[in-house]
């Protein structure tokens, strides 16, 4: 009784702190359970985090500018080189840009690596794409379903796809080949979703689904080194079709988990089930209304 009375008051106390140290809120939340997956030292710089990207995008936003326009498309300029955007997506873009910045996807080891075939699931318009071509990967497959962004990223990588370093991979990845409706905010293509309806998403034609260890085969990739996983809530079907492959190279992996509530456990189920040695560890994490969740988690 004595031991719960204790810990009734530290919450009480760190309840109270929440309001003059904005850390003490987000330790209260993992304190009271509500950060399954984040440690402790995750979960207190989520706010911190969300800040540092802001800054980041802001100061890329203010140094880029559009400098065309045609065919419902637009070239920026940016401090990243020119990135060709489906319109109305200024803002995406830089915030893109402001992660590959702070390499959530994987710093030091954890990250892409000279001489890696990189499988970029969700590829958008190529901001990672070109962060793993600059760090040094000897291929990077682009896989994207979403159509407009497709022809933004011919035109991002056209000597790249020419030279053969990048291939382009126009389909998504699931548990099984399927055809499904591809939901798309016209604001918002990087949320291009085959599982979630985002803001307002409407549907706007069928894509072809296939797995990634169908991947793998069709392109005769000699190895895999490193899987980006950023697919809108179809993470957990991708890793389910992806399972002879990470059995086979034990790549490592980065895996966005916060779009589906129950992201955080299983997909380091799914992980372990294809391949059971796999070290976890939690990337950045946000905050999701009272819980706490973990923006990446990393496997190697």
């Amino acid at each position: 009784m004595g031991r719960v009375l204790v810990s009734v008051g530290l919450l009480a106390l760190l309840g109270v702190g929440a309001y003059l140290y904005p850390p003490a809120r987000l330790m209260v939340l993992v304190l009271a359970g509500r950060s399954p997956a984040c440690p402790m030292a995750n979960a207190v710089r989520a706010d911190q985090h969300r800040e540092t990207l802001t800054i980041v995008k802001d100061r890329i936003l203010a140094a880029s500018q559009r400098v065309e326009r045609t065919g419902g498309l637009e070239l920026w300029e940016t401090p990243y080189g020119p990135f060709w955007i489906p319109e109305g997506n200024q803002f995406v873009l830089p915030f893109n840009l402001a992660e590959q910045e702070l390499e959530i996807y994987g710093q030091d080891s954890l990250g892409v690596r000279p001489g890696d075939i990189v499988l970029d699931c969700g590829a958008n318009v190529g901001a990672f794409a070109r962060a793993a071509l600059r760090a040094g990967a000897r291929t990077v497959v682009a896989i994207e379903p979403a159509p407009v962004n497709l022809e933004c990223l011919r035109r991002n990588f056209a000597s790249e796809i020419e030279a053969g370093s990048l291939i382009l991979y126009p389909k998504g990845v699931w548990d099984r080949q399927e055809e499904l409706p591809l939901l798309v905010d016209p604001h918002n293509l990087a949320a291009a979703s085959v599982v979630l309806h985002h803001g307002d998403a409407r549907e706007s034609g069928t894509v072809s689904l296939t797995t990634i260890d169908a991947l793998a085969a069709e392109l005769d990739l000699s190895r895999v080194d490193f899987i980006k996983l950023d697919i809108e809530g179809a993470e957990q079907k991708a890793l389910a079709g992806a399972r002879e492959t990470i059995a086979r190279y034990r790549p490592r992996l980065a895996v966005s988990a916060y779009h589906q509530p129950d992201d955080p456990q299983r997909i380091p189920e799914i992980v372990r089930e294809a391949w059971p040695a796999y070290t976890m560890e939690c990337g950045p994490c946000s905050l999701a209304g009272n819980w706490i969740r973990p923006d990446i988690l990393y496997f190697y």
